[in-house]
């Protein structure tokens, strides 16, 4: 290749194309995972960079985005702008600052069921690095906390000396995130930590009448609850119990839309009242047994009207002349007690 062959000087030192020559570029591709790193470079020789970076997601995906980084110790500012596809975004750019070394991040953006990051997206770029003019110093931070005169971007590791690298940052689409956390403190409440918000949950309010608790092993949730008018749930409710016992005491159940229930063993200490069609009807080798402490009533009910069995009475009084087939019922049945309603 002979260089004059496609360049001449310009105006004001300048290099020229020749011939209407462009550039073109490829790289070796990168696959975008989280948190992939593209590219990094130290501030001690670059203070900024410009990026033309193309994505490929399968054969159809295609975007084109260009992005602007400055840097300075512990701090990165990342401006992305210009962004084409064809419909979908495919990743999203960050970028920190560790020991001096600015690196460039790739984020897939996430699926449909906006859960699942896109997979096996391809990344190549190409870059224009200013060098830097003056000596790197340690910067005197004082409350930056956004990229004033630029487009909209990404402000990451806004920090001054009480803030850990990594703290805040605002994303493309103006959400801020929080990492690097290790304690939170509010103006006369008690310190929360990391655990806090990564690992465990411990809150209790004034009165003591609300306490939600979990673990950071077994994930365990506890939830004592008193002093409280009312819990209203909007939605279906499921609650599953475990452990060998669990109890619900003074507590009115479907007293205003009474629905189905199942229960193994059922019990009543007062009255009991069956409104509608009432069934006792066991399964398999199921009994029912009827007892009451003192005298009671049956009315309107037949007994034995389909699988009739042996009976037992004190007294009993016939009504109506009672015959089986053409014979008077056996007297020997009601204990030899005549009836003569009984007999035409």
């Amino acid at each position: 290749m002979n260089f004059t062959d496609f360049f001449t000087r310009g105006f004001s030192n300048t290099l020229k194309f020749k011939n209407q020559a462009n550039f073109s570029f490829r790289g070796t591709a990168v696959t975008v995972t989280a948190n992939t790193v593209i590219d990094s470079w130290n501030l001690q020789d670059f203070s900024s960079a410009t990026y033309e970076i193309v994505m490929e997601y399968g054969t159809d995906d295609v975007e084109h985005v260009n992005i602007i980084a400055s840097a300075r110790a512990n701090q990165a500012s990342v401006t992305v702008f210009g962004r084409t596809n064809l419909g979908r975004d495919l990743v999203q750019f960050t970028a920190t600052v560790d020991n001096n070394v600015v690196k460039i991040i790739a984020n897939p953006f996430y699926a449909t069921d906006t859960v699942t990051p896109l997979a096996g997206i391809k990344v190549i770029y190409k870059a224009t690095y200013s060098e830097r003019v003056l000596k790197l110093s340690v910067p005197q931070t004082v409350g930056e906390t956004s990229s004033l005169g630029g487009a909209q971007g990404l402000q990451l590791n806004w920090n001054n000396s009480n803030l850990p690298n990594g703290f805040l940052s605002i994303t493309e689409s103006g959400l801020i995130e929080i990492g690097a956390i290790t304690n939170v403190a509010v103006p006369g409440q008690t310190t929360l930590s990391a655990a806090f918000i990564l690992d465990s949950l411990a809150i209790t309010n004034s009165d003591n009448s609300i306490s939600l608790t979990t673990d950071s092993i077994g994930r365990i949730l506890s939830f004592t609850a008193s002093n409280y008018p009312s819990i209203g749930v909007s939605g279906a409710f499921t609650s599953s119990l475990s452990g060998t016992t669990n109890t619900i005491d003074r507590t009115t159940i479907g007293s205003i839309a009474p629905t189905y229930g199942q229960f193994t063993v059922l019990g009543s200490t007062g009255a009991t009242t069956f409104s509608g069609n009432t069934i006792i009807r066991p399964t398999g080798t199921g009994t029912v047994t009827m007892s009451s402490a003192t005298t009671g009533s049956m009315d309107n009910v037949l007994i034995g009207s389909v699988t009739p069995a042996s009976g037992r009475f004190s007294n009993l009084t016939l009504n109506t002349a009672t015959q089986v087939g053409n014979n008077l019922i056996n007297l020997n049945a009601v204990k030899k007690i005549l009836l003569l309603g009984a007999i035409k």
